[in-house]
């Protein structure tokens, strides 16, 4: 067995604070554990000898000559510029989010399959801590966000996009895309993706998912709930993990 590249907790807590949670490249705010020892030498979790680094410049920062490395862990981005510049600011109004045409308010869970969060979210100290998951065609998971940290990345070739108060992930062929928009009231969420031949898309209109009955939910308030939309891959799933949902659907 392939034993895991990702830090044990208190090691990517360290990694992170020390960066000033964000890239140490650029300072967004999404990261990676990069093994300035390569992982591929010497096996290990030495928090010397590892930095936080975003999925857009981690391969680029890979390539760098060790010692440079060593110098951007010293000296990263946020701490020379004395801010968190991707810091997703997250005030009162914005506990109203919009999924098409229908109104989430207060409600962390906004769509989970299983108990994978497509989109999930809290608050820590105002600024907004994300959950998220992407599956490619198979069902396997190709993209997984726990807590503004890059868990799982299956493949190359990720856009991350990031402005003030709005983010944006989708694979180089667009096959896949996550997207949050914070600089109006509501907010917004879309998302275009598919899991076992479903198609799972949240656009402007509506939340669309095309299960043996086909979905779409429109013009719906969802308020002070667990969950907003729980999708299951099995009746079975359904029974042992219900929650407090607004909409349960079975996809097949």
């Amino acid at each position: 067995m392939t034993a895991s590249r990702h830090p044990p907790g208190a090691v990517a807590r360290q990694l992170r604070q020390e960066a000033y949670f964000g890239c140490v490249e650029c300072g967004q705010p999404f990261v990676e554990y990069h093994h300035i020892v390569p992982w591929e030498e010497e096996q290990h979790f030495r928090p010397q000898d590892m930095v936080a680094v975003c999925p857009t410049c981690h391969a680029r920062f890979a390539r760098m000559p060790r010692e440079k490395q060593y110098r951007r862990k010293r000296d990263p981005h946020n701490k020379i510029h004395k801010s968190i510049w991707a810091t997703m600011e997250f005030s009162i109004p914005f506990s109203t989010f919009k999924l098409g045409s229908n109104d989430f308010i207060h409600v962390p869970k906004m769509v989970m399959l299983d108990l994978c969060p497509i989109f999930a979210w809290r608050l820590v100290d105002a600024s907004l801590v994300i959950d998220a998951t992407l599956f490619d065609r198979n069902g396997e998971v190709a993209l997984s966000i726990r807590g503004n940290e890059v868990l799982v990345r299956q493949f190359p070739g990720w856009d991350f996009i990031f402005k003030f108060n709005y983010i944006k992930f989708q694979n180089k062929r667009r096959e896949l895309s996550w997207e949050v928009d914070l600089r109006r009231s509501p907010a917004t969420f879309r998302f275009d993706s598919s899991i076992f031949g479903v198609d799972l898309r949240i656009d402007a209109d509506s939340i669309f998912i095309n299960g043996n009955d086909g979905w779409h939910i429109q013009h719906c308030l969802f308020s002070r709930i667990a969950c907003g939309v729980q999708m299951w891959t099995s009746k079975e799933k359904e029974r042992i993990f219900s929650d407090s949902t607004a909409i349960n659907v079975q996809l097949y």
